[in-house]
């Protein structure tokens, strides 16, 4: 199984979030990265349910097919656990559902903050240098 460490940054100020995920092989070796960015949502949880399902998306879209997501994004493990407490989220959470099917394994794990730091860090460039191209790279990160 391939590991996918994804994060999300956002202010509120600009109503802007940053998104990125980072592919690396059972050796952690970085394969892919990429970051993107959203603009004028309402909910900073909704930024991190759209930066897990952009990741997953991805996943989907490259081809893998056996993923181990992590996150350290201790709000998006509680949402994920008591999905019925957050109706308004609903047709994310479907969506997510059926992205996910299309795996043949995967699973959600937290990881502790330094485990995920290539991927917070990506997010948070998009916020704090104004970076809100997208893109997909091979390898680790500059």
């Amino acid at each position: 199984s391939l590991k996918c460490n994804f994060g999300s940054s956002w202010t509120s100020n600009l109503q802007h979030s940053g998104a990125a995920w980072v592919l690396r092989n059972h050796n952690g070796d970085t394969l892919l990265h990429s970051r993107r960015s959203y603009s004028r949502l309402v909910s900073p949880i909704l930024y991190d349910i759209l930066s897990l399902h952009w990741a997953v998306e991805r996943m989907v879209n490259l081809k893998q097919t056996r993923i181990i997501f992590k996150f350290s994004l201790p709000a998006l493990r509680d949402v994920l656990a008591h999905p019925d407490y957050h109706p308004e989220l609903y047709q994310h959470f479907e969506t997510l559902h059926t992205l996910l099917q299309r795996l043949d394994f995967w699973c959600l794990r937290l990881a502790p903050l330094p485990a995920n730091k290539a991927a917070l860090e990506i997010a948070t460039s998009v916020i704090r240098d104004s970076r809100f191209h997208s893109y997909v790279s091979r390898n680790r990160p500059s």
